[in-house]
């Protein structure tokens, strides 16, 4: 069964709310959050592949702040953010703009549009993941960096240093194969990256911890490097 697309909504008005629900909800996997901070917490942990907006939200973040905001987030920065708003003056929408909003409708909103332009979006930014890694239950997305290990159905971002990242990418487009220190350091770029053959080990065993419950796992090869492989049961 093919996965639903993920749309989270940042929405404070019951009555939106419910109109946003009946017009997508049997649509896409939704989810609704009412304030800053439970947007917060909902971002890791449902790993939206559409935000919508709204401007006007309790406490003293905007959606304007929130979507400069998620502009600058390693995760979520590529994320498309449709702001559904009461706001519709064409100061607003130019502001949504310039903050990184990639459409803009004002309220009310026809259910029939919403939908369209959701569709169009994601749509748009499937295409840019179209080259993201799976191997077993862990996802890598080489255009925004991100990380996603998928365990007993959470999907969880997992924070990575620059080194331990690009070490993970090159074992994840070599799987299977055994990679010596050295060939590891020529792929990484060396005194580039201040980079050594001693730390080399020291961040693979950081990455081990980090990918625990990962189905494809780092191995020592004695004398050589290590492989990348699915763990055996």
């Amino acid at each position: 069964m093919k996965q639903q697309k993920r749309v989270l909504a940042v929405e404070d008005c019951p009555i939106a709310s419910r109109l946003i629900e009946e017009s997508v909800g049997s649509f896409f996997d939704l989810s609704i959050v009412d304030n800053y901070q439970k947007l917060q917490d909902e971002l890791p942990r449902f790993n939206p592949d559409l935000i919508l907006l709204d401007v006007n939200l309790p406490g003293e973040q905007t959606g304007f702040q929130i979507c400069k905001e998620l502009q600058q987030h390693p995760s979520f920065s590529k994320v498309p953010v449709i702001f559904v708003t009461g706001r519709g003056e064409v100061n607003d929408r130019i502001m949504g703009y310039k903050v990184g909003g990639d459409d803009y409708i004002a309220k009310p909103f026809d259910p029939i549009e919403l939908l369209t332009r959701i569709e169009a979006r994601l749509k748009k930014y499937s295409s840019t993941k179209r080259m993201m890694i799976k191997l077993g239950n862990l996802v890598i997305n080489p255009s925004t960096h991100q990380v996603i290990l998928e365990e007993n159905n959470e999907r969880k971002n997992l924070i990575l240093t620059n080194v331990e990242y690009k070490i993970l990418l090159y074992f994840a487009n070599h799987p299977d194969q055994i990679v010596s220190r050295a060939k590891l350091l020529d792929a990484l770029g060396g005194n580039n990256l201040n980079v050594s053959d001693r730390s080399i080990d020291a961040h693979v065993c950081h990455l081990r911890k980090k990918l625990t419950g990962a189905s494809y796992q780092f191995r020592s090869i004695y004398g050589v490097g290590y492989k990348f492989s699915e763990k055996s049961e």
